[in-house]
């Protein structure tokens, strides 16, 4: 893959509940759940397009402003070493 384009990337990205469903794809194949499921049950997992378009789309989250980082950082304690390295932290 020579394209890092981020959306190319993105659909790559295991769906919601994919690892449950690769997880019981597994148990189907051991002695003692062969009875219990069987591997149309792991389709019981995969999103309808609908849903798997609400759980891929991109929403805008609020950013703090440089100002209110720059308050907060400066109202933090920076007496003892903890909170020194605490405000260290919040900086980065």
């Amino acid at each position: 893959m020579t394209n890092h384009d981020p959306e190319t990337l993105q659909s790559l990205e295991p769906q919601p509940g994919e690892h449950v469903k690769k997880f019981f794809f597994l148990l189907e194949g051991q002695p003692g759940f062969r009875s219990r499921l069987s591997y149309a049950d792991t389709e019981y997992f995969n999103l309808s397009a609908k849903d798997s378009r609400i759980a891929k789309a991109k929403r805008k989250r609020p950013v703090p402003s440089i100002e209110q980082i720059r308050h907060v950082i400066t109202s933090l304690p920076s007496k003892t070493v903890i909170e020194k390295k605490m405000k260290c932290r919040c900086a980065v």
